[in-house]
């Protein structure tokens, strides 16, 4: 995902994979769609204001989109939807009330909606650009050494986070880098999984604050005895406290704040595996 919708973002710039905030990707997707429809039909509804043919419905209508954006706290799927059917049916009606083209530069174009069982897929058509004047992805393989990218193969990594959605990104990334990942949402989970299938991690990833009152540096000395080995650790948080931070930090394990860049989180790994050889 990218996400650069709150003042949460990472380094101010978006999260990108896991947004701080709880926002799940689908939502960051359709709240993007919808400020553009928003940006469109505020564009036609001033013409129809010009022509004394707008309709006062659509002041309030914006203000309301705006308000389920800005604001980032409602990530109700279905809600949002309706917000995008609903901005697409006002754009046509504020099109008709200005007399413009539909076919206008300046407005967003239709979105289409197809139902299919549980899901709603979204299409919008858009004029075919010029391939001359794109531009190659950078490549991202090439940021990183080959000895730092080599080691992550077959890593096992254990992740120990009580959020699904920061557990999942994480696990997601490193299996892309080869690694074998394990996660859990405590450690009692992951000491289970450690003694049922004589498993043993190689690194571990641990998020600071875990319910029960537990935190993530007593979780990695749980599993640490667990398996009698002082096995490599870090902590990731998403405390702001002051005093949150100084106990963090005061764990000594190293520190990495979320949301977790990729990138970032790769670099800690390397820097922590390196040291330990």
């Amino acid at each position: 995902m990218f996400c650069n919708q709150c003042e949460q973002a990472k380094h101010g710039v978006g999260c990108d994979l896991v947004a701080i905030c709880g926002k799940p990707p689908e939502v960051s997707d359709l709240f993007d769609l919808l400020l553009w429809q928003l940006k469109g039909l505020a564009t036609v509804h001033e013409k129809a204001r010009t022509a004394g043919t707008a309709d006062p419905a659509v002041d309030r209508f914006l203000i309301e989109g705006l308000f389920i954006t800005v604001t980032n706290v409602n990530f109700d799927v279905d809600r949002v939807v309706d917000f995008v059917r609903q901005a697409d049916a006002m754009t046509d009606s504020a099109v008709a009330a200005a007399g413009v083209d539909r076919e206008d530069p300046a407005l967003p174009e239709p979105v289409r909606f197809r139902t299919e069982g549980l899901g709603t897929t979204f299409e919008i058509c858009l004029p075919q650009g010029r391939m001359d004047l794109a531009s190659a992805p950078p490549d991202r393989s090439a940021l990183r050494p080959e000895s730092e990218s080599s080691f992550l193969k077959q890593l096992s990594i254990l992740v120990i986070d009580d959020e699904h959605d920061v557990r999942d990104g994480m696990q997601t990334v490193l299996l892309q880098h080869g690694c074998d990942v394990i996660v859990a949402d405590s450690a009692e989970q992951a000491c289970n999984y450690i003694i049922t299938n004589n498993w043993v991690p190689q690194l571990i990833v641990a998020d600071y604050r875990l319910r029960d009152d537990k935190t993530g540096d007593m979780a990695i000395e749980q599993v640490r005895e667990e398996v009698n080995m002082d096995v490599p650790a870090m902590i990731i948080t998403g405390d702001t406290s002051p005093v949150r931070l100084r106990e963090a930090t005061a764990s000594g394990f190293p520190l990495l704040h979320k949301p977790v860049v990729a990138e970032d989180l790769l670099n800690a790994i390397a820097r922590l595996v390196g040291e330990c050889k």
